[in-house]
Formats: structure tokens, sequence, C-alpha cells
């Protein structure tokens, strides 16, 4: 007599992959079996999963997959010219579509072009292979990542509209940043770029082949059958077990229904205990209930120093109650160590009215309460979740964990901003200003930094640079245009400019390499248009004759204004000659030019 369970798994063993759907293993198996005599089991004829023996995987793929498939096929030339080689490219593709169906099963392609984009910005493009990479591509792919992208979706043939959704911009701002890039393209070319349909046909080369298919394949089963195989194995035997003939009666094994009811009362008792054991282990200030219906809900205190404090989000949840709020904004929580006894002060908004509170910082009563109408509402719906923000406030301080002195929201201009306080475990207080909608790094300064140390393994100016960029972000010296490094006793201070105008100044320390101050100067001008400060700096370098940059300083590149339009001003030296050269934001055009002698 044939096994059931070896037949189920040869008839089974191999996910069928078909459209969004991975077949489960637990199908009824009055649909998989039939018995053509009394304890004998074979395939059904209908089984929708057996394939012939030695057919490849894709072969098995329905027809709803082909249009994975052709998705795919139009994301690879997307993906290789973002990342640089054919293999990052299938393997973001692949992340991309299998990501679109989890988040977006009924819209695939719109989802996966996003997931594609962000898969391209977190990762690092590798060297084009020049003999994968057709050479009048090889200038596409030395631009600027940004550039880069929004050159490819144009050339790959994808709509204003749809590149604008799957990169989070306006369909005007899409447009503008893909002239931009043609632009950087041009100048980097010398004036003479290559026409459109071109670059399109030696994309169009980027084919999508075979193995890259059955590799593809291969790896959207595997991640779904990832997903199911445990649930599916014991689906397996339970079917198994109940198929299989009691060896001494010749009937199936079954358990009584009171047995199976009393195993289940047991587990209910078992789990009510050990809730009601934890529940009574709990900290008076971590059992506070929580209001479900807040427009600002309570966060997990992230990496907390240890102290006889209340957490943010308990004296923040004591002042919701207090004053009956039933959507809170918090707008700054203070815990003032100084006060006799030491307090909080909260301010919130509910509506149109706003609080001010003083509670005890180590019992939670309330010692003062204030409400009165908001003067300005604040509307947060854009902006990054609390428990995210400080999370990376003790990121940009790397701290593993502190204490929170401060916790604001304000407005600088027209954008939020998140605003932190920090001690850390060695006594300094740490300031970290973020953007409230992107989370992006404003300023950073630490209190009381630590005596500088004698001298002595002071590291090299580019050891220093390079640490710089990457508290910026990862920075490459590629990607911006240093315009100061001075080594002042144990402190370097570093000043770069990116291809925006953003402007930082970081100072570090000198041995170490850790940051003290991190000051960020975002671009106040309209740079839709603009060419971009390093089409600026190498056109600016091509009229003074300097091919060698590395003979070249900097001493300024920002925007500016004058006369009424925005100018890119670059100040730049060599060991004979100083330079100042102001150029057109949009075109890049020579508006002066003054070479002196040193």
């Amino acid at each position: 007599m044939q096994d059931p369970e070896a037949v189920f798994m040869t008839c089974f063993g191999d996910f069928v992959f078909s459209g969004r759907h991975t077949i489960a293993l637990d199908i009824s198996h009055a649909f998989l079996y039939n018995k053509k005599e009394e304890g004998q089991v074979v395939p059904s004829a209908d089984c929708p999963l057996k394939r012939k023996e030695g057919a490849a995987l894709s072969d098995a793929i329905q027809p709803d997959a082909q249009a994975l498939l052709q998705c795919a096929e139009s994301l690879f030339p997307i993906a290789v010219m973002c990342l640089g080689t054919k293999i990052s490219g299938r393997e973001a593709v692949t992340e991309a579509i299998a990501a679109a169906m989890r988040s977006a099963p009924d819209a695939i392609p719109e989802a996966a072009l996003a997931h594609l984009i962000r898969i391209c910005q977190t990762r690092t493009p590798e060297p084009p292979d020049p003999d994968m990479i057709p050479d009048v591509l090889l200038p596409v792919m030395k631009l600027p990542s940004g550039s880069r992208r929004d050159l490819t979706l144009w050339l790959c043939g994808i709509s204003d509209a749809k590149a604008a959704a799957a990169c989070g911009h306006t369909v005007e701002e899409q447009q503008h940043k893909t002239e931009k890039a043609l632009r950087q393209l041009t100048f980097s070319q010398g004036g003479t770029a290559p026409q459109k349909d071109i670059l399109t046909a030696a994309v169009s080369q980027l084919q999508w082949t075979a193995s890259d298919t059955e590799a593809f394949t291969q790896s959207i089963a595997e991640a779904a059958a990832a997903r199911t195989t445990e649930q599916a194995q014991t689906n397996v035997r339970e079917i198994v077990q109940t198929q299989k003939p009691n060896k001494k009666t010749g009937r199936s094994v079954s358990v009584p229904l009171w047995t199976i009811i009393a195993g289940f009362c047991c587990l209910i008792c078992l789990f009510a205990a050990v809730l009601f054991l934890m529940l009574n282990r709990k900290p008076q200030s971590a059992a506070l209930p929580q209001n479900t219906e807040s427009a600002d809900p309570p966060q997990q205190q992230l990496d907390a120093l240890p102290s006889d404090y209340l957490t943010l989000d308990a004296v923040q949840q004591i002042a919701a109650d207090s004053v009956q709020a039933a959507a809170p904004v918090f707008l700054s929580t203070k815990l003032k160590t100084d006060a006799e006894p030491p307090i909080y002060t909260v301010t919130l908004q509910d509506g149109g009215q706003q609080s001010e509170l003083q509670i005890e910082a180590v019992s939670g009563k309330l010692l003062a309460s204030d409400t009165f109408p908001a003067e300005m509402q604040f509307s947060i719906e854009n902006w990054k979740p609390v428990s995210e923000m400080r999370q990376a406030a003790l990121d940009c301080a790397n701290l593993r964990q502190a204490l929170i002195l401060k916790e604001k929201r304000d407005m600088e201009g027209n954008s939020g901003c998140y605003k932190y306080e920090l001690l850390g475990e060695d006594g300094r207080i740490y300031s970290v200003q973020l953007e409230a909608e992107t989370g992006a790094l404003i300023k950073y300064t630490v209190d009381d930094p630590p005596a500088a140390a004698p001298p002595g393994n002071i590291l090299p100016e580019e050891a220093a640079i390079r640490q710089a960029l990457k508290r910026a972000g990862d920075l490459k010296t590629d990607e911006v245009i240093v315009t100061k490094v001075k080594l002042d006793e144990n402190v370097y201070l570093i000043a770069f400019t990116l291809d925006d105008g953003t402007q930082y100044l970081i100072e570090l320390d000198a041995q170490t390499g850790m940051s003290n101050t991190v000051d960020v100067h975002p671009v106040s001008a309209d740079t839709t248009h603009a060419a971009g400060l390093l089409a600026a700096r190498d056109t600016a370098l091509e009229k003074a004759g300097l091919r060698n940059t590395a003979d070249v300083t900097f001493t300024k590149a920002k925007i500016d204004r004058s006369s009424g339009a925005y100018v890119y001003e670059l100040d730049f030296e060599t060991a004979d000659y100083e330079y100042e050269v102001i150029l057109n934001t949009e075109t890049c055009e020579i508006l002066k030019y003054h070479a002196f002698v040193k």
C-alpha cells in the first residue's frame, strides 16, 4: 500500500506560484486523493499542482503570473541603471515585486515601481560593468543618484504622472527634475549630450533574459513558500494522520470531544493566571489607562536611562486624563530636575483649547493646571510619530539610552520640527533638532564637551572629512563641495555644501572623530529649475582651465540673490591664483569671472 504522506509530498513537494497566490498545502484531502480500492491512495487526476517530471518551474506559472513577469521586464532597465549591474538590478526588481504583492496586490505594477525607487535610494550603486552596459549610457550612470533615477524613468518611457507618484513628487516637480538631469548630462558631456532616441535604444539593450525569468520565478516562489512552509507541513501531517488506518483496528484514530474541551479550558486558565501575575508586577506608572481616541497616542519610551522619574508617556497620559482631553496633541514636555520637588511641565492642545500643567515628576501628582483658547492650531497629520523621532534623536547623539529632559514640537518658518534635550550616561546634555515630516537632522549640539586630549593621534584631514560626511547621512566626497577644513587645537571645523545648496558646518573631535555640533542651513531659494552646484562647479573649473581638482581648494559654494535673481557664488584657489565666479542657477551661464594672482 502506498504511503499517503509520500504521495502527498510527491504531488505537492514543490510550491507552484500562481498569480498573487501560493497554493497552500492544506487543501481538502478529498480533492487531492481518489480511493481506487480500499486502503489504496493515489493522486487525483484533477490535482492542480501536479506537473510533468523535469518541467521547469517557470513552465508552471499560470497566466496571472505572466503579468508579473512583464512587470519585472519593464522595471529591470530602471534597476540596472540605478544600481549599476544586472545582478543587483534583478535582485532589486524581485524584492520590489514581492513587496508590492504584500502591500498592494490589486495594483502591483504601480506599487512595485514605488518600492523599486525606495530600494534604489537606500543602496549604494555598484560600478557599471562596461561589458554589459552600452558605452552611451555610462555618462548617465555617472550622474548623481537622484538625477540618474529621474533621467532613467524618462528614458524607460515612464509617464511623468507615474514617475511622480512613485517618487513622491508632483507632476510639475518631476518634470523639472527630469529637465535638471538633462542639463547636468549636457554639461558633463561638454554641451553635446546624446539624443533621447539614442539613449532609449541603448536602454532597450538591457534585456531581461530567460535565466532572469528562472531566477525571478524561483525567488518569488521561495519567498511565498517560506511564509507557509511551517504551517503547511503541520497541515500535511494532520491530513495524513486522519487518512492512515489504525494498525490494530483498521479504523481512524479519534479523540473524545470532552478531552479537547478540557484541554482548551486548562489553557485559558493558565493564560489568565500568567496575565494576572504580569499585571500585578507592573509599576503604577506603566499601568495607567490608555486613551485610544487620542490624536497623539502615548508612545513607548525607548531606551530610557534608569531613574525614579515617570516616563514621558506616563506623565503625558496623566496630563491628558487631568484635562479630559479627547484627542491631545502634546506641544512640549519638560523635566525640571532642579525644582523642589522635580516636576514635569506639559503643554498640550485639544481641539481649540490649550492646557499647561505641572506634574510632580516622581509621584505623578497634579500640582497646577490652566486651560485657555489656543492662539494657533497645530496640524501634525504629516509629522513622523513621536516614537520614531525619539529613537532618531538617540541615534543622532550616538546614545544607547538617555533621560529625555525635553520633547517639543515647534515651527521653524513654514516647516515643523521636533526638539529634544537628552541627558546621557556620561552626564552631558545633547540637543537634537529634527525636521518633523522627513526626520532630517537640522541641528545637533553637546553641552560641556569633554576636555581636549593631549596632542597626538590626530585624524588626518581626509579621515575627518569622511567622518563629517558620514555624520551628515553617509554622503560621498563627489556629492558635496568642501569649503572649509580647519584644525583648532583638538577640534576640526568642516564645512561643505550639497548640490541643492544646503550647507553643513560640523565640529568633530580631532582624535575620536565624534561630532560635537552639527549645523544645517537649508537653502531658502526655489531650486526647482536649478542645474545644481556640482554642475556649476564643473563649469567654473573648465572656464579656469583646471582639470586636476586635487590642486583646487574651495572657500565658498552657495546660492545667493543678485539683482533680483538667484545665482551660484563660487570662490576657489590654487597655489598661484584665486578665483571668484558667479553663475546663473538655471543655465550655469557665467555672469562674473575674476582671477587674481596671489
